[in-house]
């Protein structure tokens, strides 16, 4: 079983303070993002990520496909 964890870095914005926020309209931005916590990969783990993502996505897409055309079609 694949255990999911969320990890928040130790300089992340607080929710509800209000300094932390930037009212726009009733739309919440954040003044800069937190790119400290993304991992760099090397080309093989890259390769051998997109081939999971692939792997996981194709299926699933063709059977919509294949759906969608016998929906037009038949």
């Amino acid at each position: 079983m694949m255990a999911i964890t969320n990890i928040v870095p130790a300089d992340a914005p607080d929710l509800n303070s209000i300094d932390s926020k930037q009212h726009d309209g009733g739309r919440l931005e954040y003044s800069s993002p937190n790119l400290q916590n993304v991992p760099l990969l090397t080309p093989e783990q890259e390769k051998k990520l997109w081939r999971k993502v692939d792997m996981r996505l194709i299926p699933m897409l063709s059977v919509i496909y294949l759906l969608a055309f016998l929906d037009r079609g038949v």
